[in-house]
């Protein structure tokens, strides 16, 4: 990573200077390939770390709510730069915090956002966040990550979740990428304890339900 950050630290340097139109238009591009890579590395090494069994459970109390929104608002400007709208939702007289790992958790979510803002041409990206309760002070938290995008045809939905797999498509082409992203988000729930499932159909979009289990703090 840190050669890729001397990059885009160099990068920030040169767009303080004068520039003609043509250098800063050379220069945009430089930013984005280089963040998109940056992203890609951070994404190989996070997916080798979980493969190699790297990595603690934290166990702290966290906000559901709290993460949903500070995810949004990451995500808030890759989502702007494409005209897409942004929309979430909370149940109301949810639990306000829950023992878990909530970093994790806003990495996966993470993870579902950029997925479903890359591959939605135009329209909308919904967030909701609903809780369940179980048994004692134990409650299910799910992130439902809706799009209007392409769409997958169903049998292909497990194949999302492999690792360096990417579905055949001109959009997919489009985007490049590892195939990382949602098999990182796979194992990463799978760490937690939780699952991730998503349903689609050609066209019309996809969700990705994300669970997890917590006791409410």
């Amino acid at each position: 990573r840190t050669p890729m950050n001397a990059i885009l630290g160099m990068t920030t340097l040169l767009e303080t200077t004068r520039l003609t139109p043509e250098q800063g238009s050379y220069l945009a591009t430089l930013r984005s390939s280089s963040e998109e890579l940056l992203a890609l590395i951070g994404r190989v090494l996070d997916y080798s770390e979980m493969e190699s069994g790297g990595g603690e459970v934290e166990r702290a109390p966290f906000s559901p709510a709290t993460v949903l929104r500070e995810s949004l608002a990451i995500i808030a400007p890759l989502a702007e730069r494409k005209g897409l709208e942004l929309h979430q939702a909370v149940t109301p007289g949810a639990p306000e915090m829950l023992i878990g790992d909530g970093a994790r958790t806003r990495q996966i979510l993470l993870l579902l956002l950029d997925n479903a803002v890359k591959f939605t041409p135009r329209g909308e990206v919904r967030v909701k966040l609903t809780f369940r309760p179980l048994e004692g002070k134990r409650w299910e938290a799910c992130f439902a990550v809706t799009d209007t995008g392409i769409g997958i045809e169903p049998e292909n939905l497990e194949r999302l979740f492999a690792a360096f797999h990417q579905l055949e498509s001109s959009l997919t082409r489009e985007h490049g990428g590892a195939g990382l992203g949602l098999a990182l988000a796979k194992r990463l729930t799978e760490i937690l304890g939780g699952t991730l499932c998503a349903e689609s159909m050609p066209g019309r979009g996809s969700t990705f339900f994300f669970t997890l289990v917590g006791e409410g703090a």
